[in-house]
């Protein structure tokens, strides 16, 4: 063999055993770079979460060319294997600076936690933050922006962000999510449904050998104090009456919604794990000092309807 051809064989070699090397070190280490990717994430992601969703992994989803360039980072949030929700973190920059949002939803793409990390603007920050809070409890599937009419640049570009999360969430491909599936098993069926039952017990639907949930709405003054507005409840109940949820669609909530829609769900969770018919007549809501109305009060009226109606069976 001439030295010529010895040269390219060792060439040949040597090209060959650095590219197996290369792939053998992107096969060893890659691996511990995503585990250390998702262990990150998953610490920060827990960090802006109270008990609003409990999740112990994560699947880390790929930024594809169809997403926005303001979509930075996005996920599955997993318990035990399942599916209970969605991560996404956007950053945006206009005149004044940068704008970073977090937002978490369930399962059920309903929005659960809204946070700005950064927010790089001059002016009405707190009216930025106070607008970020405002899509709390609204569909990303179904985004209506929740400050339409706002003027200041922070705020539309906050909504800017929202509606690019809200398109990179639409190419998630979901398994379908059934409304109750939370508190029934995931096949459950619905065997009666009624409605219009009494004037305010809107529905009535059975589910079969688990117990029933019931669509409640009633009108009552709110806390800022102006003429009576509706209110919707969802109250679940086991086959035993206990109260295994009370929801409060923010689409058929019109009473004051922020911090004092946030009040009211906290006071709907008090009932959890209580049987219906121990809830007495000499039961009595809190209430905020200076405040007109009461949602709780007219919450609580609405539960002793639904236990009447019970009762009355």
């Amino acid at each position: 063999m001439s030295q010529n051809k010895k040269s390219l064989v060792i060439l040949g070699l040597i090209i060959t055993l650095s590219i197996l090397i290369t792939v053998l070190c992107y096969i060893l280490i890659n691996p511990l770079v995503t585990t250390k990717e998702k262990n990150t994430m998953k610490k920060e992601i827990q960090g802006y979460l109270n008990e609003e969703l409990i999740f112990n992994d994560l699947d880390i989803l790929k930024i594809d060319n169809k997403d926005m360039p303001s979509i930075k980072a996005k996920a599955i949030l997993l318990n035990e294997s399942k599916v209970v929700g969605y991560y996404f973190k956007a950053l945006e920059e206009n005149s004044f600076g940068r704008i970073e949002l977090i937002l978490i939803t369930d399962k059920s793409d309903k929005i659960i936690k809204t946070e700005i990390t950064i927010l790089e603007q001059t002016m009405y920050q707190e009216n930025t933050k106070n607008a970020a809070l405002a899509y709390k409890g609204k569909q990303l599937d179904k985004l209506v922006d929740a400050n339409s009419g706002a003027t200041s640049v922070s705020i539309h570009t906050l909504d800017s962000l929202i509606r690019d999360i809200s398109d990179a969430n639409s190419r998630i491909e979901k398994v379908a999510v059934k409304p109750y599936e939370k508190w029934f098993s995931n096949d459950y069926v619905i065997s009666e449904t009624q409605t219009d039952v009494t004037k305010t017990i809107k529905k009535v639907e059975t589910i079969l050998n688990q117990g029933k949930v019931y669509t409640i709405e009633k009108s009552g003054i709110g806390e800022d104090g102006s003429q009576a507005s509706s209110i919707q409840a969802v109250i679940l109940l086991d086959s035993e009456g206990k109260i295994l949820g009370v929801e409060l669609p923010l689409d058929n909530y019109h009473h004051t919604k922020g911090g004092y829609y946030d009040g009211v769900l906290e006071y709907a969770k008090t009932f959890i794990n209580k049987v219906i018919s121990s809830i007495t007549d000499s039961d009595t809501a809190p209430s905020q000092a200076n405040e007109p109305g009461n949602t709780r009060r007219l919450l609580l009226n609405m539960i002793r309807e639904v236990r009447d109606y019970e009762g009355d069976k």
